[in-house]
């Protein structure tokens, strides 16, 4: 039986052109194997027209908004890429040989990382949802994952390790099920294999 595998599905630590040619290995890797893979979830041409933009965007003749407009251009290449990976690495079941079609890296075997760096989170209201979209910055390394502690911001204890815990399956999404017109505070971090955690500094929104 072939060594069980996995790839890694977030590209978020690369500098933009080696993101830009990682997303180009992917793109032109599942193109050759298209046979191997059907039913991924987002075609290669969603992909590489998302990465036209973001290419053109971040070589443009520098202008004041181009930072944020590089980062946005590139959130929505790497949500494509995350979806796909996540599918291959169910899809393929740990059979190495066919991960490495994918033009995905293949993810390390679990290191001791030490004390994980600090996370940013970024929040946004959903209108008329009691929904709230977040964003957790990346954190250099394999196989780590994202949480967000969260509570009423009425609550007077200030240590997140004692709020509600909400399991980030991406670094970006939404949190479900939380009390509309409610102000809450929140505090993202990454996990990995140090047992001591580091909270992100907290951020207030109110929900609608």
């Amino acid at each position: 039986m072939a060594k069980q595998g996995k790839i890694n599905t977030d590209l978020g630590g690369s500098s933009d052109p080696v993101f830009s040619d990682d997303v180009t290995k992917i793109v032109n890797n599942l193109d050759e194997n298209v046979a191997s893979f059907a039913g991924l979830p987002v075609d290669t041409a969603t992909i590489s027209t998302k990465l036209d933009i973001y290419n053109k965007t971040r070589l443009k003749v520098a202008y004041p908004a181009q930072e944020e407009d590089t980062k946005e251009a590139r959130k929505e290449v790497q949500k494509d890429i995350t979806k796909n990976g996540n599918w291959l690495n169910t899809f393929c079941e740990g059979n190495l040989a066919l991960l490495k079609k994918t033009g995905y890296q293949l993810a390390k075997e679990g290191e001791a990382q030490g004390k994980l760096e600090l996370t940013t989170l970024s929040l946004t209201t959903v209108s008329n949802s009691g929904l709230i979209d977040f964003y957790i910055t990346h954190v250099k390394g394999q196989g780590i994952h994202y949480g967000i502690m969260l509570t009423p911001v009425t609550n007077l204890e200030t240590n997140p390790s004692k709020w509600s815990f909400y399991y980030a399956s991406q670094r970006e999404g939404t949190i479900p099920n939380l009390d509309r017109d409610t102000k809450y505070k929140m505090s993202s971090f990454a996990m990995g294999t140090e047992k001591e955690i580091t909270y992100s500094e907290v951020v207030e929104i109110t929900t609608l």
